[in-house]
This record gives C-alpha cells, sequence and structure tokens, in this order.
C-alpha cells in the first residue's frame, strides 16, 4: 500500500485523572480518509466469507456477537456444576490482554495463503 495513505497518527486520551501508567490511557488513531475508505471496501469484501473461514464458535470480533457472550456462557457453565454436585472440577482463566504484541505474522501469512488469500 502507498505509504503516506497507511500513515496513521495515534493519540493518547487519558482514561482517569492523573494518568500515569499506559493502561491508564486509551488510544485513538486517526487515519487518512482513503485509508479508512480502502479498509472499508475490504472489510465488506471479507464480509462475505467470513461464515466460512471463522467457526461458529467465534464471539469476539464478529458483527452482532459479542465477546461477553463467552463470559455469561461461563458464568452459567459453572454455576450449573456447583448445583449439581459430582467430581470436583477446575476452571482456568487465561489472560490474553497481551495477544496481539505476540501475533506470529509470518504464520498468520501462511494460514491466509493456504486458504486462499492472495499475496498482495
Amino acid at each position: 500500500m502507498y505509504y503516506p495513505l497507511n500513515r496513521t497518527i495515534l493519540t493518547l486520551v487519558p482514561q482517569v485523572e492523573n494518568a500515569s501508567c499506559m493502561k491508564d490511557f486509551r488510544s485513538i488513531a486517526c487515519c487518512n480518509v482513503l485509508y479508512k475508505c480502502y479498509s472499508t471496501v475490504l472489510s465488506n469484501r471479507l464480509k462475505k466469507i467470513f461464515p466460512e473461514l471463522i467457526s461458529e464458535n467465534q464471539n469476539a470480533f464478529i458483527a452482532g456477537k459479542h465477546i461477553n457472550d463467552n463470559v455469561l456462557l461461563m458464568h452459567e457453565t459453572v454455576r450449573n456444576y456447583h448445583r449439581i454436585g459430582g467430581k470436583a472440577r477446575a476452571v482456568l482463566k487465561i489472560d490474553i490482554m497481551k495477544a496481539y504484541d505476540t501475533l506470529n505474522w509470518k504464520f498468520l501469512f501462511t494460514v491466509m495463503r493456504c486458504m486462499g488469500f492472495p499475496e498482495t
């Protein structure tokens, strides 16, 4: 993509009074208008094939679904297990706050290529 088109200015907005840590700020991306148009067109085209690519169990980042649905489902499951008793069980909560920092882009592009997405 043409470099000036892909440039974004990030602005940090404090979420709390006297913000001192990075987690106390929310970032706002000020994108080029053409970039926003391009990303909207791309997004609308991808929406057509998403049902084939994404599991029906995926709730985050899907239109019409909410990540909180999984939280409610887990809450109901644990509550019902407690009611029926039986064998001891364990629940794990995994923090994915830094998930995007550890994304392996080479792997992601390889998977996309195998799924039929073009190189450019």
